[in-house]
C-alpha cells in the first residue's frame, strides 16, 4: 500500500484591521493619510517617515523633505513647495482622492496650534511626524519685507527668506474662522 502524502493546510494570509476613522486630540484622523479639524473644517495631509531621518522625495509627504516658497525676486509663490511637492499630492488621482491640495495660510496653521506643551511641539501630535523642533512655511508673506514668508515654529511664529528651504503641510477645504459665541444682551430691568 503506498504512503500517504501529507497534505498541507494553507495559512491564511493575515489581512489588515480595517481603520476606522478615529477623534484624536479633538481631530478627526481619517485612515488615508490625513487629518480633519473640525473646528476649521480643514483636511491636513499628515507627515510620515521619522523625523530626523533621510528625506524621501518618493513621499512627498515625508517630515524631512524640504521644499522652497520662491524661486526668487519677484518672490511669487513658485517654488518647489509648489511645483514638486504640491504638485505630486495634486497629480491624479490625487493624494486620498482629493486634487486640491494648497499650502496653508498663516491664520490656518495657527489655528492648529496649542503650546501649551512647550517646550515642546506646538503642533498637534494629529498631523503626524512633525518633529519637535521643526519649522513650518505658511503661504502668508510678511507685508513689510515682501522676499519673506511667514512659519511655524516649536515655540512660535517668525518669518524668512521665500528661497530658503524649509517644511510645508498640505491642506484642503475652506478655512472658516470659529464664530465665537453671541453675548447676551441684558433685559431692561423695568422701572416702577
Amino acid at each position: 500500500m503506498p504512503t500517504p502524502t501529507p497534505t498541507r493546510t494553507p495559512i491564511p494570509t493575515p489581512t489588515a484591521t480595517p481603520c476606522v476613522p478615529f477623534q484624536s486630540g479633538g481631530y478627526w484622523i481619517n485612515c488615508d493619510g490625513t487629518m480633519t479639524d473640525p473646528d476649521t473644517g480643514t483636511m491636513w495631509a499628515q507627515k510620515t517617515g521619522t523625523f530626523g531621518g533621510a528625506p524621501n522625495p518618493a513621499d512627498p509627504n515625508d517630515a524631512n523633505n524640504l521644499y522652497t516658497w520662491s524661486t526668487g525676486s519677484p518672490y511669487l509663490l513658485d517654488g518647489t513647495a509648489v511645483t514638486e511637492f504640491l504638485a505630486a499630492l495634486n497629480q491624479p488621482p490625487g493624494f486620498a482622492g482629493y486634487t486640491d491640495w494648497r499650502l496653508p495660510m498663516f491664520e490656518e496653521m495657527n489655528s492648529v496650534l496649542d503650546c501649551t506643551t512647550y517646550p515642546n511641539s506646538c503642533l498637534p501630535t494629529a498631523l503626524g511626524s512633525t518633529g519637535g523642533f521643526a519649522g513650518y512655511w505658511t503661504a502668508t508673506s510678511n507685508p513689510y519685507t515682501p522676499s519673506n514668508a511667514y512659519f511655524i515654529y516649536y515655540g512660535g511664529v517668525s518669518s524668512g527668506p521665500k528661497i530658503d528651504a524649509q517644511r510645508f503641510f498640505a491642506v484642503r477645504g475652506a478655512f472658516v474662522t470659529p464664530t465665537p459665541a453671541p453675548t447676551p444682551t441684558p433685559e431692561p430691568t423695568p422701572t416702577p
